[in-house]
């Protein structure tokens, strides 16, 4: 893959603010023959090189002006525009239109098609998806928000799965560890720093959700499942740490499956 003026590669340390420069792209490399994982903020300024081993990645912000949400608003389905509607704030109405209106300037990027005419359909389980075009390599996506972040994950590899959860000081990170965690998981989190304990509660929640998304399978189930590690086989994941949260995104790979 290649980056573009001004990359810099980057391991699971801090992204920056959806607000930061949107022209610098920052990539990371997937290890031991995986994917490449290429980090860019602000979706507004998107690329579509997507290569069949590639996993784009882009976190973004779901404030917009009036006339950009009025703009985005005519991209949407009817069932979207009847979601939207049926929303009970303004805030929530605006996420989801902002969230989806993207994601459709996105796709429709990567598609080669109007933004307006890319055709989601929704599985049985809810999850939305592209819907299949003869002869062509499908493209799986995902999205996420969290706040006023959204995050968004592209790729031809396998499902993926994306999730984004802002860090919240309500939140008794300790008790659900113990409630829906492996036993051994729950242990760790409980005996660590309180620095480093609220941190990786939310990483191993972020990926457990990212990775109930690209599959469809119950999210309770994964969070009861112990991830051993990053290698998880048939699984690649990755998680970053956010000035105020953390992001992780999973892509099933059935090929490194056993």
């Amino acid at each position: 893959m290649r980056g573009a003026p001004g990359s810099q590669r980057l391991g699971a340390g801090v992204l920056p603010e959806a607000e930061a420069d949107p022209h610098v792209r920052r990539w990371v490399v997937g290890t031991d023959g995986g994917p490449a994982v290429e980090v860019q903020t602000n979706p507004d300024h998107a690329w579509t090189e997507l290569g069949d081993d590639d996993v784009h990645v882009w976190i973004g912000s779901l404030r917009r002006p009036p006339a950009r949400l009025a703009a985005l608003a005519t991209l949407l389905s009817a069932d979207e525009l009847h979601r939207t509607r049926a929303l009970p704030s303004p805030t929530d109405r605006r996420r989801f239109l902002v969230g989806r209106g993207e994601l459709r300037l996105l796709l429709g990027r990567y598609l080669g098609t109007a933004p307006g005419a890319v055709r989601l359909i929704r599985l049985p389980n809810g999850k939305p998806i592209v819907a299949s075009s003869a002869g062509r390599t499908p493209l799986h996506f995902s999205l996420s928000h969290s706040g006023e972040q959204v995050l968004y994950a592209v790729t031809r590899t396998g499902e993926v799965g994306a999730d984004v959860q802002r860090f919240r000081t309500d939140v008794d990170w300790r008790g659900l560890a113990s409630r829906f965690f492996a036993p051994a998981e729950a242990i760790r989190l409980h005996s660590a720093e309180r620095a480093s304990g609220r941190p990786g509660f939310y990483r191993l929640w972020t990926r457990k959700e990212a990775m109930a998304k690209a599959d469809g399978r119950s999210l309770f189930w994964w969070l009861g499942t112990e991830l051993s590690s990053d290698r998880t086989p048939g699984w690649r994941l990755w998680t970053w740490r956010l000035p105020a949260g953390m992001a992780s995104v999973a892509v099933r790979i059935p090929r490194w499956a056993g």
